[in-house]
């Protein structure tokens, strides 16, 4: 351990799903509750994308609670974190016909899923 406090330990092949439980204990042996924590080692799923037009928010569903980024043809990323049920918005920086938006989601664990894609449709079809 660091004098921070900062410790690593050996990957011994930890599968997804695989439980590892830490224990702390200090130079004159107490110790710390067990802190249990899973193992996730698979990428969420990737985002879905709402369909988009040139003024509304974009919005779409993400695993619940990851991080979503989403990128504009501009390369300005904009990040939030999705809620308890998944649902995610950004603002539309004004976005025109044939633009494409891209999403990633990332999970607690950093895991990162595949990239979803969406074309801007902002012609009204006729009336």
């Amino acid at each position: 351990m660091d004098k921070d406090g900062t410790w690593t330990a050996p990957n011994p092949g930890l599968e997804d799903g695989d439980e590892v439980v830490v224990v702390a204990k200090d130079k004159d042996g107490n110790t710390s509750p067990p802190v249990v924590v899973i193992v996730d080692a698979i990428a969420p799923p990737a985002p879905i994308i709402d369909p988009v037009n040139g003024k509304d928010p974009i919005t779409g569903t993400a695993e619940p609670e990851s991080k979503v980024t989403v990128t504009f043809p501009d390369g300005k990323t904009v990040t939030v974190t999705a809620d308890e049920n998944g649902a995610w918005t950004v603002p539309n920086p004004g976005l025109e016909d044939g633009d494409k938006v891209v999403a990633v989601a990332e999970d607690k664990a950093g895991n990162v899923s595949p990239p979803t894609t969406a074309i801007v449709d902002a012609i009204a079809p006729p009336a």
